[in-house]
Order: structure tokens, then C-alpha cells, then sequence
């Protein structure tokens, strides 16, 4: 009876994962010199430029990938994998850490401001430079949160179908 169990059990398993990697098409950031690549599946969102818009940023959600055809297919438009020239790509990290201390450098000059308003004890007006640079720290780190491919100079992308063939038909 155990036997069994662990038999249908691994059966389940075998199933759920073959299914969950039959599908599998991506976008693939490959840089230079690098192993890690950059990666972003069906459903992520994608900010890039492309040789007819110029210096103006798209973001687009990704519907489909195409490979043999090279295409992405986006909500509103397709685009041909060799017409993007450059992919933003946001660095989460510092972009929550700045947001952090943003929030932290206002809540410091707004208590700060209200308690040399009301002429509170032990508050100086120079106390305040600490909220100001937490609030400029955080907008650098913001402002800076953002790294860029250029395809071609730092970065290759390609279109990958790791799709499990289906058998045959007879």
C-alpha cells in the first residue's frame, strides 16, 4: 500500500513539473564576459527603445514570444527583436532603499519643521540637515536605480524556447 503511494505520488510530481516546463519562452539579456544572464518571461513588463522611437522609452507588457520569427508581441504593438536598441532594467534594491530613506528624510523635516515651529526644547534648526540629506539620498538612489543595455555595446539579446516537444501524431 505504501508502495503504491509513493508510486502515484511520483507520478503527480513527474506530471506537475513536466507540465510547468512545457511552456517556456523568453528574452535573454546576455552580457558580455558574463555566466548570469538577464531574463523576462511572458507576463514581465519590458521598458525599451527602439530605432524608430529614438530617445523615448516604451514600456510594454509581454503577451507572446515568437522565436521563430523573432518577434515580441506586446499589448499594443509587435516589435522585431532586432529593432530594440536599448533595455531599462530597474534595480530594485536601491530603488526600495531609496524610497526608504525619502520617506524617512521627509517624516524627519516635517516633525523637525513642526517642533522648531511650536519652539520645542533640544531642537535646533540644524537638526533639520539630516532629514535634507536623507531626502536627497533618497532621490539619488531613486534617480540612479535604473541600469541600461545598449544592444550591441554592452549587451546581445536573444529569443530561447526551452518548450518540451510534444510527440508526434500518428
Amino acid at each position: 500500500m505504501l508502495k503504491n503511494l509513493s508510486f502515484l505520488l511520483f507520478l503527480l510530481t513527474f506530471s506537475l513539473v513536466s507540465f510547468d516546463g512545457s511552456a517556456q519562452k523568453f528574452l535573454q539579456i546576455e552580457i558580455p564576459n558574463q555566466v548570469e544572464t538577464v531574463r523576462y518571461k511572458v507576463g514581465d513588463k519590458l521598458k525599451y527603445r527602439t530605432e524608430e522611437t529614438g530617445k523615448e522609452w516604451q514600456t510594454g507588457k509581454i503577451k507572446s514570444i515568437l522565436v521563430d520569427e523573432n518577434v515580441i508581441v506586446f499589448e499594443s504593438e509587435f516589435v522585431h527583436v532586432g529593432q530594440i536598441t536599448h533595455i531599462k532594467e530597474r534595480i530594485q534594491l536601491r530603488y526600495i532603499a531609496g524610497g526608504v530613506l525619502g520617506a524617512f528624510g521627509a517624516g524627519w523635516l516635517l516633525y523637525g519643521g513642526i517642533a522648531l515651529l511650536f519652539k520645542l526644547p533640544n531642537v535646533m534648526a540644524k537638526d533639520l540637515i539630516v532629514g535634507a540629506v536623507a531626502l536627497v539620498a533618497g532621490w539619488v538612489f531613486q534617480k540612479f536605480s535604473n541600469k541600461i543595455y545598449t544592444m550591441g555595446k554592452n549587451a546581445r539579446i536573444r529569443l530561447i524556447d526551452i518548450t518540451f516537444p510534444l510527440p508526434a501524431k500518428p
